[in-house]
């Protein structure tokens, strides 16, 4: 079974440096996207797994952002990389869920909030 994950970047070499961080991780339709000017999306926060555990077991990764901030407003993002400006996409198997987050949690991801 595989997964979905999106996150936001910064930059497009945020973006490719993540690409290339995932090489070591069996990923699927790796995609990046560029995002326009007249995208909706205002409010962003940071992505990255919380220890929480889902299962119970020491060291699981719980819900992403979990403790992350709910509420963000556009003043997080300042100067010329403003907002995101690149989504990137892809596909994992289950059994390389875990090891993807640990590798996006080593950048500078974010997910959008609705």
């Amino acid at each position: 079974m595989t997964r979905s994950v999106e996150v936001y970047l910064k930059s497009e070499n945020d973006a490719e440096s993540v690409r290339a961080s995932l090489q070591t991780a069996k990923v699927k339709n790796l995609v990046i996207d560029e995002m326009g000017e007249e995208s909706d999306t205002r409010m962003f926060t940071p992505f990255f797994p919380t220890n929480i555990g889902g299962s119970g077991m020491p060291g699981s990764v719980g819900p992403i952002g979990a403790n992350a901030p709910i509420v963000v407003d556009e003043d997080v993002f300042r100067g010329e990389d403003a907002n995101p400006t690149h989504l990137l996409k892809l596909e994992v198997e289950e059994s390389e869920y875990d090891h993807v987050l640990s590798i996006l949690q080593n950048h500078d991801c974010y997910i959008s909030v609705e």
